[in-house]
């Protein structure tokens, strides 16, 4: 008696349920998704396409962002009249690789990231304080190496890769680009990219000695397949002794996207630590030339 009570409020709960319990789950979601899908357009940020500015040459552009519905619902059923936004980045159709011709002196200003472009043609001995000094701080940059400087300091160069930071090509001897023909542009290039692939690095991107360089040998750069490279502020530390006026003269000009100039120098090497906790204080992110060119969002906490 017990147990046919029992089937017979089963079967009565599974009808119930099917006829009526479905139906109130559907409309919930039906609801969440009506919610979410009316302000979908405030929370979408069109992707921004490179472009060629007048004075900075080539801006990188920046990915979008697009809401995935299905996940913000899965995240968003199970919070009370919270919705969970859940994202995914949408890529410019144009890349800097459409671009080849053009120099880069900056990134894109709507991304919160700023590159240390460190070139190296001496001063190695600088270089275990500039290390440390980056470490401490959580910081990495880009090492721009001279070809004879690190065919004789290929240790210092190991130090500097396996301490995650990026390495990537200064030429080899320092020579200005515009004065040299087509065929000595690339035996300067060349060379040195000979040598970082035998570091095992895959570079594609070129800062040329004293920032020299000319239509021809953009030209040159192209057709190897890098990017020429420039800096968007110059800390001059090569000609200045005293860190405190590095700092006043490049921490004003710092903004989103900037990359900034020095080389191993003492005052360079002193001033570091200080430009970097300003830098993170105004709530912008360091990075490498890399990853500020790319057109990944970063978000600042």
């Amino acid at each position: 008696m017990n147990m046919n009570l029992f089937r017979k409020v089963s079967i009565i709960t599974c009808i119930f349920t099917c006829l009526i319990g479905t139906p109130l789950i559907e409309a919930k979601d039906f609801q969440l998704k009506k919610e979410i899908m009316s302000q979908m357009e405030k929370q979408t940020i069109p992707a921004i396409e490179p472009k060629i500015d007048p004075v900075w040459h080539l801006i990188p552009g920046y990915n979008g962002v697009k809401v995935n519905l299905n996940k913000t619902i899965r995240a968003s059923s199970s919070k009370k009249r919270q919705i969970i936004w859940k994202t995914n980045e949408v890529k410019p159709l144009m890349s800097l690789n459409d671009y080849l011709h053009e120099p880069i002196y900056k990134g894109n200003s709507h991304k919160r990231m700023v590159a240390l472009l460190i070139n190296v043609a001496w001063g190695e001995s600088h270089i275990p304080q500039i290390l440390t000094t980056l470490k401490k701080n959580d910081v990495k940059a880009s090492f721009f190496l001279d070809g004879k400087w690190l065919k004789r300091h290929e240790k210092d160069a190991r130090l500097i890769l396996a301490e995650g930071h990026q390495v990537s090509n200064h030429g080899y001897s320092h020579k200005n680009m515009s004065r040299l023909s087509e065929r000595e542009m690339k035996h300067e290039i060349q060379k040195t990219q000979h040598l970082l692939e035998q570091l095992g690095v895959s570079n594609h991107l070129f800062a040329p000695p004293s920032g020299d360089f000319s239509t021809k040998s953009l030209a040159v750069t192209a057709q190897l397949g890098l990017h020429t490279i420039l800096w968007t502020v110059d800390t001059i530390d090569w000609r200045e002794s005293d860190p405190n006026v590095i700092l006043r003269r490049v921490l004003p000009r710092i903004e989103p996207g900037s990359m900034v100039l020095m080389h191993p120098t003492s005052s360079a090497t002193a001033a570091l630590d200080q430009m970097i906790k300003q830098i993170k204080k105004n709530k912008l992110v360091l990075g490498t030339v890399n990853e500020l060119l790319s057109t990944k969002r970063v978000e600042v906490e």
